[in-house]
């Protein structure tokens, strides 16, 4: 600002927004600014979140390796994981075992994970 000991007024506002799935976008920051008469810069920062499909508002921890349309935040993305080869499966593309239930299978892996699991010695 020229070197001229101006205030500067900084505001951020949060909105949230639509499922990331529908909108593709996690986080949209908007910047925009104006100088009033009096010389005092307003500086006006908008950021809007999107909630991820799990429920919860935040950032993305992870999205469904089958379909690409389920984003999920970092804490869910633990528990949808596929039993087999660990890769983050949606409900919709993974199936849940017979015998362990909570414990799922992505679409590549579901009858030989599923088999895996039955024969499976506890130990």
């Amino acid at each position: 600002m020229n070197g001229d000991d101006r205030d500067e007024i900084k505001t951020i506002i949060e909105k949230i927004g639509g499922r990331i799935s529908e909108s593709g976008v996690a986080k949209r920051t908007t910047n925009s600014g104006a100088v009033d008469e009096e010389g005092t810069a307003h500086k006006i920062t908008e950021v809007e979140r999107g909630f991820n499909d799990c429920g919860h508002l935040g950032d993305t921890g992870a999205v469904c390796h089958a379909c690409s349309r389920f984003a999920l935040c970092p804490a869910c993305a633990e528990k949808f994981r596929c039993g087999l080869c660990h890769r983050v499966v949606c409900p919709a593309c993974s199936v849940e075992s017979l015998l362990h239930p909570g414990v799922r299978f992505c679409r590549g892996c579901g009858w030989k994970g599923l088999l895996m699991q039955a024969f499976k010695r506890e130990r």
